[in-house]
Protein backbone atom coordinates (compact mmCIF):
# COMPACT_ATOMS: atom_id res chain seq x y z
CA UNK A 1 0.00 0.00 0.00
CA UNK A 2 1.70 3.08 -1.20
CA UNK A 3 1.08 6.24 1.78
CA UNK A 4 1.30 9.74 0.76
CA UNK A 5 3.38 11.09 3.73
CA UNK A 6 3.03 15.51 3.51
CA UNK A 7 4.55 17.75 6.55
CA UNK A 8 0.53 18.10 8.02
CA UNK A 9 1.18 13.72 8.12
CA UNK A 10 3.86 14.28 10.32
CA UNK A 11 2.84 17.05 12.46
CA UNK A 12 2.50 15.80 16.10
CA UNK A 13 5.17 12.76 15.44
CA UNK A 14 8.34 14.27 14.81
CA UNK A 15 11.66 14.79 16.53
CA UNK A 16 14.22 17.55 15.11
CA UNK A 17 17.81 16.43 16.02
CA UNK A 18 20.69 18.75 15.45
CA UNK A 19 24.31 17.22 15.05
CA UNK A 20 27.12 19.23 14.64
CA UNK A 21 30.33 18.09 12.99
CA UNK A 22 32.95 20.92 12.76
CA UNK A 23 30.92 23.78 11.94
CA UNK A 24 27.92 22.05 9.55
CA UNK A 25 24.73 21.51 10.84
CA UNK A 26 23.03 18.29 9.33
CA UNK A 27 19.12 18.14 10.60
CA UNK A 28 17.46 15.09 10.46
CA UNK A 29 13.91 13.91 11.38
CA UNK A 30 12.67 10.58 13.66
CA UNK A 31 9.19 9.51 13.07
CA UNK A 32 8.09 8.47 16.25
CA UNK A 33 5.81 5.63 14.93
CA UNK A 34 3.93 3.10 17.89
CA UNK A 35 5.68 -0.62 17.54
CA UNK A 36 2.32 -2.15 19.01
CA UNK A 37 2.33 -5.34 17.06
CA UNK A 38 -0.76 -6.75 19.16
CA UNK A 39 -0.87 -10.42 19.65
CA UNK A 40 -4.36 -12.68 20.42
CA UNK A 41 -4.17 -15.98 22.06
CA UNK A 42 -6.46 -18.15 23.15
CA UNK A 43 -5.85 -20.43 26.26
CA UNK A 44 -8.39 -23.40 27.31
CA UNK A 45 -7.92 -25.63 30.32
CA UNK A 46 -7.97 -29.38 30.13
CA UNK A 47 -11.60 -30.39 30.11
CA UNK A 48 -11.58 -32.45 33.35
CA UNK A 49 -11.89 -31.69 36.72
CA UNK A 50 -13.79 -28.93 39.16
CA UNK A 51 -13.99 -25.74 37.92
CA UNK A 52 -11.15 -24.71 40.31
CA UNK A 53 -9.17 -27.49 38.39
CA UNK A 54 -9.65 -25.64 35.50
CA UNK A 55 -9.02 -22.95 36.41
CA UNK A 56 -5.39 -23.44 38.13
CA UNK A 57 -4.41 -25.30 34.33
CA UNK A 58 -5.72 -21.97 32.99
CA UNK A 59 -3.15 -20.39 35.47
CA UNK A 60 -0.49 -22.62 35.16
CA UNK A 61 -0.71 -22.14 30.95
CA UNK A 62 -0.16 -18.66 31.17
CA UNK A 63 2.33 -18.16 33.50
CA UNK A 64 4.10 -20.99 31.47
CA UNK A 65 3.70 -19.24 28.35
CA UNK A 66 4.56 -15.70 29.48
CA UNK A 67 7.77 -17.22 30.88
CA UNK A 68 8.43 -19.15 27.31
CA UNK A 69 7.42 -16.18 25.34
CA UNK A 70 9.80 -13.60 27.16
CA UNK A 71 7.00 -11.66 28.17
CA UNK A 72 5.60 -10.62 31.70
CA UNK A 73 2.55 -9.10 33.25
CA UNK A 74 3.41 -5.75 31.91
CA UNK A 75 2.84 -6.95 27.96
CA UNK A 76 -1.00 -7.72 29.10
CA UNK A 77 -3.02 -5.33 26.91
CA UNK A 78 -6.50 -6.49 27.74
CA UNK A 79 -8.20 -9.94 28.44
CA UNK A 80 -11.71 -11.36 28.25
CA UNK A 81 -12.74 -14.61 29.99
CA UNK A 82 -16.14 -16.84 28.67
CA UNK A 83 -17.78 -18.87 31.56
CA UNK A 84 -20.63 -21.24 31.94
CA UNK A 85 -21.88 -19.64 35.02
CA UNK A 86 -21.00 -16.54 36.37
CA UNK A 87 -23.28 -16.29 39.41
CA UNK A 88 -20.70 -19.44 40.42
CA UNK A 89 -17.46 -18.73 38.98
CA UNK A 90 -16.72 -15.37 38.84
CA UNK A 91 -15.70 -15.09 42.20
CA UNK A 92 -13.06 -17.96 42.11
CA UNK A 93 -11.86 -16.25 39.15
CA UNK A 94 -10.89 -12.75 41.01
CA UNK A 95 -9.35 -14.57 43.90
CA UNK A 96 -7.40 -16.50 41.78
CA UNK A 97 -3.63 -15.83 40.82
CA UNK A 98 -4.36 -16.05 37.35
CA UNK A 99 -6.35 -12.31 37.86
CA UNK A 100 -4.74 -10.79 40.80
CA UNK A 101 -1.50 -11.17 39.36
CA UNK A 102 -1.22 -11.55 35.65
CA UNK A 103 -4.88 -10.22 34.17
CA UNK A 104 -5.87 -7.58 36.58
CA UNK A 105 -2.12 -6.21 35.22
CA UNK A 106 -4.41 -5.09 31.88
CA UNK A 107 -7.90 -4.14 30.47
CA UNK A 108 -10.04 -6.97 31.87
CA UNK A 109 -13.75 -8.07 31.26
CA UNK A 110 -15.76 -11.24 31.62
CA UNK A 111 -19.22 -12.40 30.28
CA UNK A 112 -21.01 -15.68 30.80
CA UNK A 113 -20.76 -17.00 27.49
CA UNK A 114 -20.29 -21.21 27.72
CA UNK A 115 -17.64 -21.97 25.66
CA UNK A 116 -18.80 -24.94 23.17
CA UNK A 117 -16.15 -27.06 24.11
CA UNK A 118 -17.37 -27.94 27.20
CA UNK A 119 -14.46 -26.09 28.90
CA UNK A 120 -16.31 -24.31 31.55
CA UNK A 121 -13.78 -21.31 31.11
CA UNK A 122 -12.02 -19.67 28.21
CA UNK A 123 -9.51 -16.96 28.05
CA UNK A 124 -8.86 -14.39 25.06
CA UNK A 125 -5.73 -12.60 25.62
CA UNK A 126 -4.26 -9.68 23.85
CA UNK A 127 -0.69 -9.04 24.42
CA UNK A 128 1.97 -6.93 22.50
CA UNK A 129 5.51 -8.27 22.86
CA UNK A 130 7.49 -5.20 21.66
CA UNK A 131 5.79 -1.25 22.46
CA UNK A 132 6.15 -0.39 25.95
CA UNK A 133 2.83 -0.23 27.79
CA UNK A 134 2.23 2.82 29.79
CA UNK A 135 -1.36 1.91 32.13
CA UNK A 136 -3.44 3.49 34.05
CA UNK A 137 -6.41 2.90 36.02
CA UNK A 138 -8.23 -0.14 37.03
CA UNK A 139 -8.92 -3.55 35.07
CA UNK A 140 -12.45 -2.67 34.29
CA UNK A 141 -11.78 0.96 33.47
CA UNK A 142 -7.92 1.57 31.73
CA UNK A 143 -6.33 3.77 29.95
CA UNK A 144 -3.64 1.62 28.09
CA UNK A 145 -0.66 3.66 26.23
CA UNK A 146 1.74 2.86 23.43
CA UNK A 147 3.75 5.70 21.81
CA UNK A 148 1.13 8.67 21.28
CA UNK A 149 -1.92 6.32 20.92
CA UNK A 150 -4.26 5.78 24.09
CA UNK A 151 -6.40 3.23 24.21
CA UNK A 152 -9.55 3.45 26.85
CA UNK A 153 -11.25 -0.30 27.65
CA UNK A 154 -13.91 0.20 29.49
CA UNK A 155 -16.19 -3.03 30.90
CA UNK A 156 -19.40 -1.87 32.65
CA UNK A 157 -21.02 -4.17 34.71
CA UNK A 158 -24.45 -2.74 36.60
CA UNK A 159 -24.64 -3.81 40.07
CA UNK A 160 -27.90 -4.98 41.02
CA UNK A 161 -29.16 -1.85 42.98
CA UNK A 162 -28.12 0.20 40.19
CA UNK A 163 -30.08 -2.07 37.62
CA UNK A 164 -33.11 -3.04 40.00
CA UNK A 165 -35.46 -0.18 39.43
CA UNK A 166 -34.58 0.71 35.78
CA UNK A 167 -35.60 -1.12 31.88
CA UNK A 168 -33.57 -2.89 29.62
CA UNK A 169 -33.36 0.96 27.60
CA UNK A 170 -32.71 2.90 30.87
CA UNK A 171 -30.28 0.26 31.90
CA UNK A 172 -28.57 0.56 27.93
CA UNK A 173 -29.13 4.38 28.62
CA UNK A 174 -26.89 4.13 32.36
CA UNK A 175 -24.27 1.98 30.80
CA UNK A 176 -23.33 4.43 27.61
CA UNK A 177 -23.16 7.17 30.24
CA UNK A 178 -21.03 5.98 32.61
CA UNK A 179 -18.23 5.50 29.03
CA UNK A 180 -19.61 9.10 28.22
CA UNK A 181 -18.90 10.75 31.35
CA UNK A 182 -15.26 9.07 31.55
CA UNK A 183 -14.73 10.16 27.96
CA UNK A 184 -15.91 13.85 28.81
CA UNK A 185 -13.41 14.11 32.07
CA UNK A 186 -10.90 13.55 29.30
CA UNK A 187 -12.22 16.44 26.61
CA UNK A 188 -13.17 13.33 24.47
CA UNK A 189 -16.43 12.39 23.03
CA UNK A 190 -18.57 9.04 21.92
CA UNK A 191 -18.83 9.99 18.43
CA UNK A 192 -15.33 11.35 17.85
CA UNK A 193 -13.92 8.52 20.03
CA UNK A 194 -15.52 5.36 20.24
CA UNK A 195 -14.29 2.83 18.14
CA UNK A 196 -15.98 -0.82 19.11
CA UNK A 197 -18.96 -1.63 21.73
CA UNK A 198 -19.87 -5.03 22.46
CA UNK A 199 -23.69 -5.42 23.76
CA UNK A 200 -24.51 -7.98 26.04
CA UNK A 201 -28.25 -8.92 26.52
CA UNK A 202 -29.87 -10.78 28.88
CA UNK A 203 -32.49 -13.35 27.25
CA UNK A 204 -31.44 -11.64 24.27
CA UNK A 205 -34.98 -12.93 22.19
CA UNK A 206 -36.96 -10.88 24.77
CA UNK A 207 -34.98 -7.72 25.77
CA UNK A 208 -32.90 -6.75 22.02
CA UNK A 209 -35.40 -4.36 20.96
CA UNK A 210 -35.88 -2.60 24.17
CA UNK A 211 -31.84 -2.43 25.09
CA UNK A 212 -31.98 -1.17 20.93
CA UNK A 213 -34.23 2.40 21.56
CA UNK A 214 -32.02 2.46 24.35
CA UNK A 215 -29.05 2.47 22.61
CA UNK A 216 -30.72 4.60 19.57
CA UNK A 217 -31.68 7.65 22.24
CA UNK A 218 -27.85 7.79 23.15
CA UNK A 219 -26.68 7.95 19.97
CA UNK A 220 -29.72 10.68 18.50
CA UNK A 221 -28.30 12.65 21.81
CA UNK A 222 -24.70 12.33 20.71
CA UNK A 223 -24.23 12.79 17.06
CA UNK A 224 -24.44 9.63 15.84
CA UNK A 225 -27.21 9.68 13.01
CA UNK A 226 -26.97 7.37 9.14
CA UNK A 227 -25.55 11.34 7.85
CA UNK A 228 -22.48 11.14 10.41
CA UNK A 229 -21.40 7.29 11.70
CA UNK A 230 -22.17 5.02 14.00
CA UNK A 231 -19.85 2.36 16.14
CA UNK A 232 -18.73 -0.96 15.15
CA UNK A 233 -20.36 -3.56 17.97
CA UNK A 234 -21.97 -6.78 18.48
CA UNK A 235 -25.24 -7.24 20.33
CA UNK A 236 -25.47 -11.04 21.11
CA UNK A 237 -26.88 -13.00 24.77
CA UNK A 238 -24.82 -12.63 27.23
CA UNK A 239 -25.21 -12.74 31.11
CA UNK A 240 -23.36 -10.94 34.36
CA UNK A 241 -23.38 -12.58 37.43
CA UNK A 242 -27.29 -10.74 38.88
CA UNK A 243 -30.69 -11.15 37.20
CA UNK A 244 -31.30 -7.46 37.50
CA UNK A 245 -29.00 -7.03 34.99
CA UNK A 246 -30.22 -6.88 31.02
CA UNK A 247 -27.35 -5.51 29.84
CA UNK A 248 -23.45 -5.33 30.42
CA UNK A 249 -21.33 -3.00 27.50
CA UNK A 250 -17.38 -3.17 26.85
CA UNK A 251 -15.94 0.10 24.94
CA UNK A 252 -13.16 0.73 23.30
CA UNK A 253 -12.33 4.21 22.51
CA UNK A 254 -9.14 5.73 21.15
CA UNK A 255 -6.93 9.18 22.05
CA UNK A 256 -4.30 10.20 19.81
CA UNK A 257 -2.50 13.47 18.91
CA UNK A 258 -1.07 12.10 15.69
CA UNK A 259 -3.14 11.89 12.15
CA UNK A 260 -5.79 9.03 12.77
CA UNK A 261 -7.85 7.95 9.41
CA UNK A 262 -11.06 6.35 9.63
CA UNK A 263 -12.93 4.48 7.60
CA UNK A 264 -16.63 3.06 8.09
CA UNK A 265 -16.69 -0.57 5.99
CA UNK A 266 -19.43 -1.28 3.55
CA UNK A 267 -20.26 -4.03 1.19
CA UNK A 268 -23.63 -2.77 -0.14
CA UNK A 269 -23.77 -5.67 -2.88
CA UNK A 270 -23.81 -8.31 0.05
CA UNK A 271 -25.69 -7.05 3.44
CA UNK A 272 -27.12 -3.38 3.94
CA UNK A 273 -25.92 -0.42 6.24
CA UNK A 274 -28.41 -1.29 9.49
CA UNK A 275 -30.01 1.53 9.98
CA UNK A 276 -32.69 0.22 7.34
CA UNK A 277 -33.63 -2.40 9.80
CA UNK A 278 -34.10 -0.19 12.71
CA UNK A 279 -30.46 -0.86 14.39
CA UNK A 280 -27.46 1.41 14.75
CA UNK A 281 -23.89 0.28 14.38
CA UNK A 282 -21.53 -0.05 11.51
CA UNK A 283 -20.81 -3.19 9.54
CA UNK A 284 -17.21 -2.59 10.72
CA UNK A 285 -14.68 0.38 11.14
CA UNK A 286 -10.52 0.80 9.93
CA UNK A 287 -8.74 3.12 10.98
CA UNK A 288 -5.03 4.03 10.17
CA UNK A 289 -2.32 5.30 12.75
CA UNK A 290 1.39 5.53 13.34
CA UNK A 291 2.21 3.02 11.01
CA UNK A 292 -0.83 0.60 12.01
CA UNK A 293 -3.87 -0.54 9.67
CA UNK A 294 -6.91 -1.73 11.80
CA UNK A 295 -10.08 -3.12 10.95
CA UNK A 296 -12.51 -4.15 13.56
CA UNK A 297 -15.60 -6.31 12.38
CA UNK A 298 -18.59 -6.29 14.00
CA UNK A 299 -20.87 -9.38 14.90
CA UNK A 300 -21.67 -10.38 11.07
CA UNK A 301 -24.70 -13.02 9.93
CA UNK A 302 -25.77 -14.49 6.88
CA UNK A 303 -27.80 -11.07 6.24
CA UNK A 304 -28.13 -10.27 2.19
CA UNK A 305 -28.52 -6.68 0.76
CA UNK A 306 -32.02 -6.60 1.33
CA UNK A 307 -31.83 -6.90 5.38
CA UNK A 308 -33.31 -10.40 5.16
CA UNK A 309 -31.97 -13.20 7.00
CA UNK A 310 -30.89 -16.36 4.23
CA UNK A 311 -30.66 -19.71 4.40
CA UNK A 312 -32.91 -19.99 7.14
CA UNK A 313 -32.48 -23.29 9.16
CA UNK A 314 -29.22 -24.52 7.30
CA UNK A 315 -26.18 -23.31 9.70
CA UNK A 316 -23.50 -24.62 7.41
CA UNK A 317 -24.92 -22.14 4.84
CA UNK A 318 -26.09 -19.70 7.06
CA UNK A 319 -21.72 -20.23 8.01
CA UNK A 320 -20.66 -19.56 4.86
CA UNK A 321 -22.58 -16.67 3.68
CA UNK A 322 -21.23 -15.23 7.20
CA UNK A 323 -17.73 -15.92 5.93
CA UNK A 324 -18.43 -14.23 2.76
CA UNK A 325 -20.24 -10.78 4.57
CA UNK A 326 -16.97 -10.72 6.28
CA UNK A 327 -14.27 -10.47 3.42
CA UNK A 328 -16.17 -8.41 0.99
CA UNK A 329 -16.48 -6.03 4.52
CA UNK A 330 -12.69 -6.12 5.00
CA UNK A 331 -11.93 -5.84 0.87
CA UNK A 332 -13.63 -2.60 1.15
CA UNK A 333 -10.57 -1.22 3.04
CA UNK A 334 -7.82 -3.70 1.38
CA UNK A 335 -7.47 -6.85 4.03
CA UNK A 336 -9.44 -9.86 3.59
CA UNK A 337 -10.38 -12.91 5.95
CA UNK A 338 -7.14 -14.63 5.45
CA UNK A 339 -5.53 -12.13 8.06
CA UNK A 340 -8.11 -12.27 10.83
CA UNK A 341 -5.89 -12.22 14.12
CA UNK A 342 -9.13 -14.41 15.60
CA UNK A 343 -12.59 -15.12 15.09
CA UNK A 344 -15.44 -14.86 18.74
CA UNK A 345 -18.55 -16.91 16.81
CA UNK A 346 -21.60 -17.34 18.20
CA UNK A 347 -24.35 -20.58 17.98
CA UNK A 348 -27.91 -20.07 18.83
CA UNK A 349 -28.18 -23.72 18.82
CA UNK A 350 -25.40 -26.40 21.00
CA UNK A 351 -26.03 -29.74 18.25
CA UNK A 352 -24.45 -27.12 15.48
CA UNK A 353 -21.02 -26.47 17.23
CA UNK A 354 -19.24 -29.98 15.68
CA UNK A 355 -21.16 -28.80 12.05
CA UNK A 356 -19.36 -24.90 12.30
CA UNK A 357 -16.16 -25.97 14.71
CA UNK A 358 -15.40 -28.26 11.58
CA UNK A 359 -16.12 -25.48 8.97
CA UNK A 360 -13.79 -23.14 11.11
CA UNK A 361 -10.89 -25.40 11.84
CA UNK A 362 -10.50 -26.88 8.49
CA UNK A 363 -10.63 -22.81 6.58
CA UNK A 364 -8.61 -20.99 9.53
CA UNK A 365 -6.37 -23.88 10.94
CA UNK A 366 -3.94 -21.27 12.53
CA UNK A 367 -6.46 -18.48 13.57
CA UNK A 368 -7.59 -18.64 16.82
CA UNK A 369 -11.35 -19.47 17.23
CA UNK A 370 -13.45 -19.51 20.22
CA UNK A 371 -16.97 -20.55 19.73
CA UNK A 372 -19.38 -19.77 22.20
CA UNK A 373 -23.30 -20.54 23.14
CA UNK A 374 -24.64 -17.22 22.46
CA UNK A 375 -28.13 -16.59 20.29
CA UNK A 376 -28.15 -14.05 18.17
CA UNK A 377 -30.35 -10.76 17.35
CA UNK A 378 -32.47 -12.59 15.27
CA UNK A 379 -34.32 -16.06 16.18
CA UNK A 380 -33.55 -16.66 12.28
CA UNK A 381 -29.47 -16.40 12.99
CA UNK A 382 -28.13 -19.57 13.73
CA UNK A 383 -24.51 -18.14 13.60
CA UNK A 384 -22.26 -14.92 13.74
CA UNK A 385 -19.02 -14.03 13.72
CA UNK A 386 -16.73 -11.25 14.87
CA UNK A 387 -12.89 -10.28 15.17
CA UNK A 388 -9.97 -8.16 13.71
CA UNK A 389 -7.36 -7.65 11.11
CA UNK A 390 -4.44 -5.83 12.22
CA UNK A 391 -2.09 -5.20 9.87
CA UNK A 392 1.35 -3.26 9.82
CA UNK A 393 2.27 -0.61 6.93
CA UNK A 394 5.46 0.58 5.19
CA UNK A 395 5.38 4.79 6.05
Amino acid sequence: MQTTISWKHLSGRRNIESLVVGVVNIYYFCMVISDMNEKIKLFVPQPAGSFQDRLNDLGHQVESFLAESGLSQENIFWSRIYLSDAANQLEDVLNHNLYQEILAKGAFSYIEQPPMDGSKITLMLSFVPECRLVKKGTPDRMEITCGNVTYLYQSVRLTETEAEALTAKQQTMLCFEQHIEWLTEKSLSLKDNCMRTWLYVRDIDSNYAEVMKGRNAVFEKQGLTPETHFIASTGIEGYGTHGKTVICIDFVSIQTDADMRVKYLQAPEYLNPTYQYGVAFERGTAFHVNGQHRLLLSGTASINKEGKCIFVGNVERQAERMLLNMDQLLKADGATIGQMKYFTVYLRDISDYPVIRKLMTERFPDTPIVILFAPVCRPGWLVEAEGEVSILEEN
